[in-house]
């Protein structure tokens, strides 16, 4: 009787700590015309090396890679028109909300609406969250992370402003 408590205990503990995006992925993947799929995070951060040596110029490649270092699994979910109600959308929104994701960028573009949201723990990175909604589709796009601002400051990619600056004061430098 006491490791049938334990076990209900454990079982209650995990089921309430659950991820909402978790949840919702597993709610609405049961029905038709919807796709999913779990990468690993081994598979994410190799996958990501290689693109990032074929993509990335040769500055950016280092910081790039750094980047993969801290990248985990990341679950996928496509729904065609109307699977996913538009009500349920915001209930996932909401939610996450109260799970301490920040709402970072919100883009409405005539029938689409993208909203990208970031959980951080301290001043790491610890959950990205990527909402794609449309008349005709739905893409959720869930990845675990280990993204330190330092790590992302440090690395010397193009679009980093202290990078871009140095370039510009270098090629000053040369032309005079």
């Amino acid at each position: 009787m006491k490791n049938l408590l334990i076990l209900l205990s454990i079982v209650l503990i995990s089921s309430c700590s659950r991820s909402p995006v978790n949840s919702f992925i597993d709610e609405y993947n049961q029905e038709d015309n919807t796709m999913s799929m779990t990468v690993p995070g081994w598979l994410v951060r190799a996958g990501s090396n290689a693109a990032f040596k074929e993509l990335a110029d040769d500055e950016d490649q280092a910081g790039l890679m750094q980047i993969a270092k801290s990248l985990g699994k990341i679950r996928v979910m496509v729904a065609q028109e109307g699977i996913v109600p538009t009500k349920a959308v915001k209930n996932l929104i909401t939610s996450a909300r109260g799970h301490k994701y920040e709402e970072y960028v919100t883009v409405r573009e005539e029938n689409k609406i993208i909203n990208v949201m970031v959980r951080n723990d301290n001043d790491n990175v610890k959950n990205l969250l990527v909402l794609i909604s449309s008349d005709d589709e739905f893409v959720i796009a869930h990845m675990d992370t280990d993204l330190s601002l330092d790590e992302l400051k440090k690395a010397q990619i193009s679009w980093n402003k202290e990078r871009a600056k140095n370039k510009k004061e270098a090629s000053k430098s040369v032309k005079q």
